[in-house]
């Protein structure tokens, strides 16, 4: 899917304006600690993971997702996922 350019994102000033999407993507896992090479490679290696929120921004490399908004316009809880991770993205409705 294509997603809003950032170049319209960055104009934006009002949150409410923006794209809400969910996008599915795959994080990095970590594991520290003693263990034996077998139970590190039996461990899965990736999560797949579901991010809803306003997109503002979308570059080559990355989009960004705001995932809260206030009454008074201010925003908080973003992520920024590189576009390699991304298994898919879908519009949830225009915005309100």
């Amino acid at each position: 899917m294509r997603l809003t350019k950032d170049s319209i994102l960055a104009k934006v000033n009002d949150i409410r304006k923006l794209p809400r999407v969910e996008v599915r993507w795959v994080d990095a896992n970590s594991h520290g600690g003693w263990a034996t090479l077998k139970q590190y490679h039996d461990d899965k290696s990736v999560s797949e993971i579901e991010s809803l929120g306003y997109l503002t921004k979308n570059t080559k490399q990355e989009i960004q997702l705001v995932q809260s908004r206030s009454k008074n316009g201010n925003v908080a809880d973003s992520i920024t996922i590189p576009k390699a991770w991304i298994i898919s993205a879908k519009y949830l409705g225009k915005p309100r």
